[in-house]
């Protein structure tokens, strides 16, 4: 098996498995870990430091990132929308990641996805724009 393929990399389909908890051991803010994917590095400011956390991990690797609401953006960037969708962020919590799987997306996939983040790249006070 080549290493290459199945490490997090830059325009990779990443598959997690998420859970929310109020400290590294409680993961008690979610009922239930879901799943998440998402292009990794397609996001019009660069690369998260969510991203970064993750570079280089395996399927069965985990990761656990503070998440301090005042610093959501620096951390989860593009992802934001998607993960304060799935659990509010409304205290610090923890954000747990257990990386299900890294794929080669077709090329269609990173086309909508660049498109999506460019247009919900607004100035973030709900005016919509």
């Amino acid at each position: 098996m080549n290493s290459e393929q199945t490490e997090v990399g830059y325009l990779k389909k990443i598959g997690l498995s998420l859970e929310a908890g109020t400290s590294e051991e409680n993961m008690g803010l979610t009922d239930k870990p879901f799943d998440f994917n998402f292009i990794f590095g397609v996001g019009t400011d660069g690369i998260t430091l969510f991203e970064k956390a993750l570079f280089g991990k395996c399927p069965g690797d985990e990761i656990i990132v503070e998440v301090i609401p005042h610093q959501i953006n620096d951390i989860l960037g593009h992802l934001k929308q998607a993960v304060q969708n799935l659990f509010p962020m409304k205290t610090p919590c923890f954000l747990k990641a257990r990386v299900v799987s890294v794929d080669t997306p077709d090329q269609r996939e990173i086309v909508r996805a660049i498109a999506a983040g460019v247009a919900s790249s607004g100035c973030d006070c709900g005016c919509g724009c």
